[in-house]
């Protein structure tokens, strides 16, 4: 995977999809080519880890939408992503203004 391109991550074996820091190191991106998107592509197991969906949103708010459900469910977590995005409501919920 190279290192300047997070979405590289969605070519990579399940193993390395799997792996805490292959997947940090796709979500920091150095360019900035996939930063936090590359969550999609992580294992079910990191999409679920805190830290690393907060690390993801914070690069790229777009990115709560790979978290686990329960995450995305987590108010706290839903507000990391800017309301201008359209992500969160003013009560905290995630999904689209209507």
């Amino acid at each position: 995977m190279h290192p300047h391109d997070g979405l590289a991550l969605q070519w990579a074996s399940t193993e390395l999809q799997s792996d805490y820091d292959v997947v940090v190191c796709a979500i920091a991106g150095a360019s900035g080519n996939g930063r936090g998107i590359a969550l999609e592509f992580a294992g079910p197991a990191l999409r679920a880890d805190t830290g690393l969906v907060i690390q993801a949103i914070s690069n790229d708010a777009w990115a709560i939408q790979f978290a686990s459900e329960d995450l995305r469910r987590n108010k706290d977590i839903a507000l990391l992503a800017p309301q201008s995005h359209g992500l969160v409501d003013r009560r905290g919920r995630v999904g689209w203004r209507s």
